[in-house]
């Protein structure tokens, strides 16, 4: 029966041919594979400067074919969800990892351990990693809805970057939402709030869930907020900095309860491997006597596992 078939629609094309009929053929569609970065200076990479080198934890060759959509760095907190000239990275829409690593200033960041394990190690075709983050941004007075500050910023750059994919051709698939961010809710006397995590970090998922275009089912990686005011302290701050190790158990423990409530699918990468991969106490890179910073392979590994759990679900 299937050889009947084929003769027939064999006969059928020859036949219009000879009349001279033609035939298109709807192209193979292009799927691009979106993962969205959310978070503060550790998502945005390293600080300003040339404290951090880059690091070649993975192999780069793939990275002309992962692409970048990038809004990161300093900003005009809590006044503007601006970025700082000088201090961040915007790209120029989208751009091939290996164009956005050939800035003078670009950032290191679990993004590219992310993009390239996908890419290399998980054999996945044309990533597309949509970047939005602010330094020393807070939940509790920045990222919320209310606050009317980096939110509407980054779901309008984010629904942009897909909507210039699908006027590309591409079909997009928005596969998960990366959330790196938390120390900054651990110290801040007057925004912290560290006991109202889990209650903010519940309503930003399910808000990015419904502004961003395609991602209603998209799962979240969570990243745990590290111990980085662990002993040694510096000589004469042990109190301020045990206060800030209660603090960070309380944001801890809200990320770990929020992944394990989510419905729809929910990984938490926890960093207690490489936490000795911190800023010293005397770097004072983040502009201040503490450490709030992973070092460029600690962030890489960061992303690697992010990806593999990811790969996971």
């Amino acid at each position: 029966m299937n050889t009947i078939k084929i003769l027939l629609i064999s006969t059928l094309f020859a036949a219009a041919s000879a009349a001279g009929m033609t035939f298109k053929f709807a192209p193979e569609p292009r799927y691009a594979e979106v993962f969205i970065r959310l978070g503060q200076s550790n998502e945005v990479g390293r600080s300003p400067g040339t404290i951090y080198k880059a690091s070649t934890l993975l192999g780069r060759s793939n990275d002309p074919y992962i692409r970048i959509n990038s809004s990161s760095g300093g900003w005009l907190k809590p006044a503007s969800a601006d970025l700082e000239e000088g201090n961040s990275v915007l790209t120029d829409g989208w751009e091939s990892l290996l164009a956005y690593e050939q800035r003078s200033s670009y950032y290191y960041s679990g993004l590219q351990g992310f993009a390239r394990e996908l890419a290399v190690n998980q054999g996945m075709r044309d990533v597309h990693i949509i970047q939005y983050a602010r330094n020393a941004s807070r939940l509790n007075r920045d990222w919320r809805e209310v606050d009317d500050l980096l939110y509407p910023d980054c779901i309008a750059f984010i629904n942009t970057a897909i909507s210039d994919l699908t006027a590309a051709g591409w079909v997009v698939r928005v596969n998960a939402i990366s959330w790196v961010q938390g120390n900054g809710d651990a110290f801040d006397p007057l925004y912290g709030s560290a006991d109202l995590y889990g209650a903010n970090l519940t309503q930003l998922l399910a808000d990015l869930r419904s502004d961003i275009t395609g991602a209603s089912a998209a799962p979240v990686l969570v990243v745990r907020s590290p111990d980085f005011w662990r002993l040694p302290f510096e000589p004469g701050a042990v109190d301020a900095n045990s206060a800030r190790i209660d603090e960070i158990e309380t944001v801890q423990a809200a990320q770990a309860a929020v992944v394990s409530a989510d419905l729809i699918g929910a990984t938490l990468t926890t960093t207690t491997s490489f936490e000795d991969y911190i800023e010293n106490w005397d770097d004072e890179v983040s502009g201040g006597p503490y450490p709030t910073h992973y070092d460029e392979d600690s962030k890489q590994q960061i992303g690697i596992l992010q990806a593999q759990s990811y790969m996971s679900l």
